[in-house]
């Protein structure tokens, strides 16, 4: 069962998550599939807990989150100004 906080809290996010979210986002298109097949409600608590999931797998390595689009602008941010990436890591 949990926290009643806790669930609240990340249903909450799903709910965020699966209307503002991109649509191209793979964690959107895997919850509106499961939205098509059983229903938004569903969807929703699944969303939640795979997002648990991932919050615990980072907060277990002492990661940061990362999205796929930022490591994109990352990369095209180094081969457009290498130099400039260069002395932001030091």
């Amino acid at each position: 069962m949990g926290n009643v906080a806790v669930r609240t809290a990340l249903v909450q996010a799903s709910m965020t998550f699966m209307r503002y979210a991109n649509p191209a986002s793979r964690l959107r298109v895997w919850a509106n599939n499961i939205e098509q097949r059983r229903g938004r409600r569903k969807a929703k608590v699944a969303l939640a807990r795979k997002l648990a999931t991932v919050m615990l797998a980072m907060w277990r390595k002492g990661e940061a989150y990362r999205s796929v689009a930022f490591d994109a602008y990352q990369k095209l941010q180094s081969e457009a100004h290498p130099e400039a990436v260069a002395y932001s890591r030091s």
